[in-house]
């Protein structure tokens, strides 16, 4: 049985580590929330400066795309996975706009990810004028496109 010094033993309370022969960290989750806390508190200057290189590397920007798109848009997936499903509509719509034809390379970030605010139901990936389409721009051809965007997205429930 596992047991923290504050007198947790429920299995769940103890995060994984591979390194440990149980496989379980030797602190529950509060006790080490506390921890963390109360070393951040300590020493807040450095640890804004730790986080603040992290996030501000590539490895750091990938992870928190990756947790956007899962929390946003694939909350029942893993970031990788979310990462994935984002390729994947990119690879199905050639890099190109689901809308227009620009092409991911003209594009100086990330398509935005289109899906229904009621079902949030994932239709494609559009560009940033696309994305924008619904508010501003009302050209016929335009609505036409959206219309068609939408009328197949509908049919694919």
């Amino acid at each position: 049985m596992k047991k923290c010094k504050c007198g947790e033993t429920r299995i769940e309370m103890f995060g994984n580590d591979s390194s440990k022969p149980d496989g379980l960290k030797t602190s529950c989750k509060v006790c080490r929330n506390k921890a963390n806390t109360k070393r951040r508190n300590a020493n807040p200057e450095n640890h804004r400066r730790v986080n603040l290189a992290y996030t501000r590397s590539p490895e750091g920007k990938a992870k928190h795309r990756a947790n956007q798109l899962r929390r946003k848009y694939w909350p029942n997936l893993t970031n990788e996975q979310a990462v994935s499903q984002y390729d994947k509509l990119l690879a199905d719509q050639n890099n190109t706009c689901a809308l227009c034809p620009k092409h991911i390379s003209s594009m100086k970030t990330a398509f935005h990810v289109d899906h229904c605010k009621h079902t949030g139901i994932v239709r494609g990936l559009l560009c940033d004028v696309c994305n924008r389409v619904e508010v501003q721009d009302k050209t016929i051809e335009r609505v036409e496109k959206l219309y068609n965007y939408f009328k197949k997205h509908h049919n694919n429930k």
